[in-house]
């Protein structure tokens, strides 16, 4: 019963995560996401791009050397893939604290107004 968990998980993790992103977003427009990002300067644009790579090559050497250490013999490859995975649903994570951070802070704001 246990062997079929993991894709279940996998299917409704990936399912929530999809619905999340499409409410974060339904409010914005494909047009209007194009013409913010034409609007930004060419060059700040790549360098935020290069700094987010570099940021992932730097990540994932980290975790060969730490695998490394603990004597784990892992493909770069795969090293890098589960490294960027992690990452993502790090920085995804501490976003979404955040946000429901300022979410709650708000709502209480509004329960002690209303009191």
């Amino acid at each position: 019963m246990l062997k079929g968990l993991g894709p279940v998980l996998a299917v409704l993790l990936f399912g929530s995560a999809s619905w999340v992103i499409h409410r974060a977003l339904e409010e914005y427009h494909y047009e209007e996401i194009v013409r913010t990002l034409k609007a930004l300067p060419a060059p700040g644009l790549s360098i935020a791009a290069v700094l987010t790579l570099a940021s992932y090559f730097i990540m994932t050497g980290y975790d060969l050397l730490a695998l490394r250490y603990v004597g784990v013999r892992v493909t770069v490859l795969k090293t890098a893939l589960v490294s960027f995975i992690g990452f993502t649903f790090s920085s995804a994570s501490a976003f979404l604290q955040v946000v429901l951070y300022a979410i709650g802070s708000i709502r209480h704001g509004d329960f002690l107004q209303n009191k």
